[in-house]
């Protein structure tokens, strides 16, 4: 059995307070539950600085997590989540973020099931090559892994995934003309290069994070990855 996406992809107005809450409903069949944000903040790293932001699930840290961008950039992060304990419950999402931010945050929330819930076989960040154009480095994949991005810039109006990518949800314009985009590609190989076109971006403000799911049937070939880059 492979890693399949199960429930539906949320969308979050988080608001603009450094620390909050919102309830969500787990699926009863989900395994892991990846959280992608983003917004726009003066300080680098408002997602994901080591000490400082933390994002929780239930009480619960995540196993995996990266953040991209800079202060001068709109910025964003994916978490991902062990939620095999929680299954059907309704739970919190809990955010404590640095730095003060400019305006509200987004964030998304979309829920695997038969994903190994303790590692990700790779993953990376990248911003924006030409405006509205995003290409995440080769990220390291088994045949059968999920590779899983979420992507988001200002102003763009509708992202079209690469060749081998599904659009799981795409949300256009709706924090601070911020858009956001879920999109996944099932491995056939050694490795697989996500990347996505945005119709308008005329900014070229914008990341992306991916991380490769494993399929429970396969046992994990990495530790638990911490990676920012910051360009």
């Amino acid at each position: 059995m492979g890693v399949t996406q199960t429930g539906s992809v949320s969308f979050y107005n988080a608001g603009s307070g450094d620390t909050g809450t919102q309830s969500v409903t787990i699926p009863s069949d989900a395994t892991v539950m990846l959280v992608g944000g983003d917004g726009y903040n003066g300080a680098d790293d408002t997602f994901g600085k080591v000490g400082y932001a933390t994002l929780t699930v239930g009480g619960n840290a995540s196993f995996a997590k990266l953040s991209a961008g800079s202060g001068s950039a709109w910025q964003s992060c994916l978490y991902a989540f062990d939620v095999r304990s929680l299954q059907g419950q309704t739970v919190n999402i809990a955010w404590d973020w640095y730095g003060t931010l400019i305006g509200s945050v987004r964030l998304m929330a979309a829920y695997y099931t038969g994903a190994d819930a303790t590692a990700v076989r790779d993953s990376d960040t990248c911003t924006h090559g030409s405006p509205g154009e995003y290409t995440l480095p080769s990220m390291t994949t088994v045949a059968g892994d999920l590779a899983v991005a979420y992507n988001t810039c200002y102003n763009g109006t509708e992202a079209t995934w690469g060749v081998g990518a599904e659009v799981a949800f795409n949300l256009y314009g709706t924090i601070n003309a911020g858009s956001g985009s879920f999109g996944s590609a099932v491995a056939t190989g050694t490795s697989l290069t996500v990347s996505t076109t945005w119709a308008y971006d005329a900014d070229g403000d914008g990341s992306m994070c991916g991380m490769v799911l494993i399929p429970t049937t396969q046992a994990p070939r990495t530790a638990t990855l911490l990676r920012r880059r910051i360009t």
